[in-house]
C-alpha cells in the first residue's frame, strides 16, 4: 500500500490578510462605532428638546430621559441596525474607486442588482432609527396614532412625515455613499494615532453633513408637497384610521410652514447623516493604518512585504504594502539594511531584486497607460486641410513633432530612389476606415440627442480621472525607490543598487515627461469645463508630477557627477539634463 507525502498548504497572503489583519480591524472599527452611538443619541436628545428659555430643564429631561429604561430599550435596536449597517458596508469599500465616464453609467451602477440589498440596509435603517428616536421627542411625533378626545384613534401626520423622511435620507445617503465616492480608502499624508486622526476629522465631517442635511431637506419638502398625500392617504386606508381635524395637512404650504416640525427634521437628518459618517470615518481610520510586513519571512511565507507589493487579488493589501515600503525607505534604518543585504548562501540580492522588480512594473505599467492616452490625445486633434497638402514634399529631416499629424501607411509612401533627401505621399490607394462597434455607434447617435446627450455624453475629466485614480501606489514607488537610491550611497555596502540605477532612472525620467505632456494636452479641456471637471482626483496626479521631479532631483542631488559614468541611453541622457542644470 503506498502513501501519499501530504505537502503542506502555503496560505495566501490574500487570505491571511483578511483572516488575520482586516476581520480584526473591522471589528475593532464596528465596537468604536457602537461605542459613539449613545453620545451622539444624548446630544440628539438635547436639540431635540433644546430651551432656549429654560436651559436648566432642559438638562434635567435630557438626563432623566438618559437614566430611564425606555432610553435603553430604543437605544438597542439603533445600536444592532447600525451596527449590521456598517458591517455590511465594509464589502463596497475599495482603494480603487469605479469612475463612470458618463452619467448612464453612474445611474446603471447605483441600480445594479448587486447594490440593491445595500439600498434597502439604508432605507431599513433610516427608517428604524427615525421610528426609535421619534420616542425621545414628545408625544406629537413618537407615535403613528393619536388620540385627542381620548376615545378616537386617529392618524398622527407628523410621525409619518418623520419616518418617510429617514427613508428618504437612508437612500441620499446611498446615493452620496456611491457617486461622492464615500466607500474609497484614501490614505492620510501623514501618519498619526487613531484617536488624533478622529478627533481633526470629527468638525469637518459635521459641517458637511449639516449642509448636506439643508440641501436634501428641501427636496424631500418638496416631493412630500406632491405626493405626500397619497403616502397618508394610503397608510390611513389600510389601517383604517381618520384625519386628526384640527391638525393641517403637512402636503400643503401652510402645513409645511411648521418651525417646530423643521427643526425636528433638521436635527433629525444631521442625526442619521452623522452617525453613518462617523461610523464610516472610523472604519476608513483603521483599513488606512500603516501595516509593518516582513521583509523576508522565512517561517512564514507568502506573507512577506515582496508578497504584498505583487498580491492584486486584494488591492488594500498591495496599498499597504508599497505604503509600509515609502515608511522603510525614508524613516527605518535596521530594515533598509534587510533590503540592502544579501542571501546567504549564494550572496544574491533577492530582496532589492523582487522589491525592485515589483516597483518597476508598476512605473511601466502607468507609463504605458499614459502614452497610450496621449496618443489617443494627439489623434483627437483637429488638423486644418488644405487643397494641396499631399503635393508638399517633406525632407527626411523632419522632426516627428513636425510630422505628427501627417499620418500615412508604409503602402502610401515612395521613396525618390535618384534623390534620398525627399519623399512624396502617394494617393492613389485609400485606406479603409475602422470598423466601429455598434454600441459605440450607438451611444455616439445617442450622445447626439438634446435629452439622452445629457445622459450618454462623456464627463468630462473623466478619462483623466480613471487613469490617475490609482496612482497613489505609483507615487508611493517613485518615493520607495528614490529614498532608497539615495540611501543606498552610505548605506548599501555590496553595491547592489547601483547595478540597477540605470532602469530605474530611465524609467522615472520618461514617466515623468509623459506626465507632463499629458497635463500639457489636457490643459485646454480643463479651461473650457474647469467647473464641472472633478477635483476628487486632480490632487493625486499633482502630487505624482510633483514626486516625480522632487525624486530626481533627490538622485541628482545625492550622485552628482557621478551619474555621467552611468550606460544611460543617449534619450535618457538629454532628458536628465535639464534636472541636472535645475531647469525642471
Amino acid at each position: 500500500m503506498e502513501f501519499q507525502k501530504l505537502q503542506p498548504t502555503v496560505e495566501t497572503i490574500n487570505a491571511w490578510f483578511m483572516q488575520e489583519v482586516y476581520l480584526w480591524r473591522t471589528v475593532g472599527s464596528v465596537f468604536w462605532f457602537l461605542a459613539c452611538v449613545p453620545v451622539i443619541t444624548s446630544i440628539y436628545i438635547l436639540l431635540c428638546n433644546i430651551s432656549v428659555f429654560h436651559p436648566v430643564t432642559t438638562i434635567v429631561d435630557m438626563l432623566s430621559t438618559l437614566f430611564s429604561a425606555s432610553f435603553l430599550l430604543c437605544v438597542i435596536p439603533i445600536l444592532t441596525i447600525n451596527g449590521i449597517l456598517i458591517t455590511y458596508s465594509s464589502r463596497l469599500f475599495t482603494v480603487i474607486p469605479d469612475i463612470g465616464s458618463t452619467r448612464f453609467a453612474n445611474l446603471l451602477r447605483l441600480v445594479g442588482v448587486k447594490r440593491l440589498p445595500h439600498v434597502g440596509l439604508f432605507s431599513l435603517c433610516g427608517m428604524i432609527t427615525v421610528w426609535c428616536s421619534t420616542t425621545f421627542i414628545g408625544s406629537k411625533y413618537s407615535s403613528l396614532t393619536q388620540s385627542p378626545d381620548g376615545h378616537i384613534v386617529q392618524l398622527n401626520e407628523h410621525h409619518i412625515f418623520l419616518v418617510v423622511f429617514g427613508l428618504f435620507e437612508g437612500i441620499s445617503y446611498y446615493v452620496k455613499f456611491d457617486l461622492n465616492h464615500f466607500n474609497c480608502l484614501q490614505f492620510p499624508l501623514i501618519q498619526r494615532e487613531k484617536f488624533f486622526v478622529f478627533r481633526s476629522s470629527v468638525c469637518g465631517v459635521f459641517l458637511r453633513m449639516l449642509k448636506e442635511t439643508i440641501r436634501e431637506i428641501k427636496y424631500y419638502y418638496l416631493l412630500y408637497y406632491f405626493f405626500g398625500g397619497a403616502i397618508t392617504s394610503w397608510i390611513a386606508f389600510n389601517l383604517n384610521l381618520q384625519y386628526c381635524k384640527d391638525d393641517v395637512p403637512l402636503d400643503t404650504i401652510f402645513g409645511l410652514l411648521n418651525f417646530s416640525l423643521l427643526w425636528q427634521v433638521v436635527v433629525l437628518g444631521i442625526y442619521l447623516n452623522f452617525s453613518w459618517s462617523i461610523g464610516h470615518l472610523i472604519f476608513k481610520i483603521y483599513q488606512t493604518e500603516k501595516y509593518e510586513f516582513h521583509i523576508d519571512a522565512v517561517f512564514e511565507k507568502k506573507k512577506s512585504l515582496h508578497d504584498a507589493l505583487n498580491c492584486n487579488k486584494q488591492p488594500l493589501v498591495k496599498y499597504l504594502g508599497y505604503l509600509d515600503l515609502s515608511y522603510l525607505s525614508k524613516c527605518s534604518y535596521e530594515r533598509r539594511q534587510q533590503v540592502f543585504c544579501l542571501s546567504q548562501p549564494g550572496g544574491h540580492p533577492h530582496t532589492w531584486n523582487k522589491i525592485s522588480a515589483a516597483c518597476l512594473a508598476e512605473l511601466n505599467t502607468l507609463n504605458q497607460q499614459i502614452e497610450a492616452a496621449n496618443w489617443q490625445a494627439y489623434s483627437n486633434v483637429p488638423v486644418k486641410k488644405t487643397s494641396n497638402i499631399f503635393d508638399k514634399n517633406y525632407t527626411l529631416g523632419e522632426t516627428s513633432e513636425d510630422s505628427m499629424f501627417h499620418r500615412t501607411t508604409n503602402d502610401n509612401i515612395s521613396v525618390n530612389k535618384h534623390n534620398g533627401s525627399t519623399f512624396s505621399i502617394d494617393t492613389s490607394t485609400e485606406t479603409k476606415p475602422k470598423s466601429i462597434p455598434w454600441k459605440d455607434k450607438l451611444c455616439g447617435v445617442m450622445s447626439k440627442k438634446p435629452i439622452l446627450g445629457y445622459f450618454m455624453g462623456e464627463l468630462p475629466d473623466s478619462k483623466t480621472s480613471q487613469l490617475f485614480c490609482s496612482s497613489q501606489v505609483q507615487i508611493w514607488a517613485v518615493e520607495a525607490l528614490s529614498y532608497l537610491i539615495s540611501a543606498s550611497y552610505h548605506e548599501d555596502k555590496f553595491g547592489i543598487v547601483q547595478r540597477s540605477l540605470p532602469v530605474i532612472i530611465s524609467s522615472l525620467v520618461n514617466l515623468q515627461e509623459n506626465v507632463d505632456k499629458h497635463f500639457k494636452l489636457i490643459a485646454p479641456a480643463q479651461k473650457r469645463h474647469q467647473k464641472q471637471c472633478s477635483v476628487n482626483y486632480s490632487l493625486l496626479r499633482q502630487e505624482l508630477q510633483a514626486v516625480l521631479k522632487s525624486s530626481i532631483h533627490r538622485i541628482i542631488e545625492r550622485f552628482g557627477k557621478h551619474l555621467c559614468d552611468l550606460p544611460l541611453k543617449s534619450e535618457s541622457i538629454k532628458k536628465l539634463k535639464p534636472f541636472v542644470e535645475f531647469k525642471e
